[in-house]
Formats: C-alpha cells, structure tokens, sequence
C-alpha cells in the first residue's frame, strides 16, 4: 500500500515540479516581454525627442530667414526713402511748409517696386502734428502724433526709424 501512496506522492511532486517550471518560465517569459517592452518605449520616446529637436531646429532657421528677409526689405524702404526726401525740391516745399505739395512729390514712391508695400505716407512738421497724407484722411490732419514711437525716435536719433507696432488712427486701422 506504501507503494501506491508513494506513486501518488512522486506523482503529485512531479505536477508541483512541472507546474513550478511552468509557472518559472512564465515569470521569464513575461519579464522579457517588459524588458522588450520597455526598450521599444524607450526608442520610440528617444525618436519623438529628435523628430522634436528636428522641428524646432528648421523652425529657428525658418525664422532667422524671415528676420533677415524682412530686414533687407525694411532697409530697401528706408533707402527708398531716404532717395525721396533727400531731393531738393521735397526739402524746399518741406522748408515753405507747402505739405500736399511735398506729399504730391513723394506719392510716386508707392509705385516703385519697393514702394508696393507701402499703403499710406503723411508727412508731421517738427512738432508731430500732422500736416499732410496720402491717401487723404482729413479726420487726421492737424493731429498732434508726438506721444508716438515714431515720432520720438526720429527725433531722438535723427535717423530713420522702425517705431514699435501700434494700431493707426487712420482706416483701416492695422
């Protein structure tokens, strides 16, 4: 009878050694798919972190293209400007203060090429007031615009000046 409780007994230890090498390979099994797991997460965060790196690299140099585009184009239009006003029959209807006139003598630079982006010229005596625009808006002529940043810089330096952005009085209003 010993015998047969003995089989049962091996019998039942084997099952146990069986289902321990079973349950062991399990446990193996699933912590290599973690590890696994783990490293493909790993590898796909470290890939986002470059396609990320990658976007805002071609975005700076996006932007500094464009801040050197708008740079040359904003020197082109001081220049432009500078070509305008600078000759003698502008600065003799500037010193009779004969203001359409002087207006009527700088308009064509809105058709040079440069000129396209340019949508509106005034002209301020010394003081800031507005003497003369076009296009014409007469609800602006005789406005006292010396709290601008534009008219504080040019006189302040003497030079041609890129003033902060502001919304204008005149429409449309940008």
């Amino acid at each position: 009878m010993l015998s047969i409780i003995d089989q049962i007994i091996s019998r039942i230890r084997a099952s146990q050694n069986k289902l321990i090498l079973s349950g062991l390979f399990f446990f193996v099994f699933l912590a290599g798919l973690m590890l696994i797991g783990y490293y493909l997460v790993g590898g796909v965060r470290s890939r986002i972190s470059q396609v990320d790196a990658d976007i805002i690299s071609r975005n700076e140099k996006i932007a500094r293209l464009s801040a050197q585009f708008i740079e040359l184009r904003i020197q082109k239009l001081f220049k432009l400007g500078e070509i305008y006003i600078s000759r003698p029959d502008f600065q003799a209807q500037i010193k009779n203060k004969s203001w359409q006139t002087a207006v009527d003598s700088i308009e064509p630079i809105m058709k040079e090429k440069e000129g396209k982006y340019i949508d509106r010229i005034f002209i301020s005596d010394a003081e800031g007031i507005l003497r003369s625009d076009f296009p014409v808006v007469q609800e602006v002529r005789g406005k006292d615009f010396s709290f601008r940043d534009w008219y504080q810089g040019v006189t302040r330096t003497k030079q041609p000046y890129l003033s902060e952005t502001y919304k204008r009085t005149a429409d449309p209003q940008v």
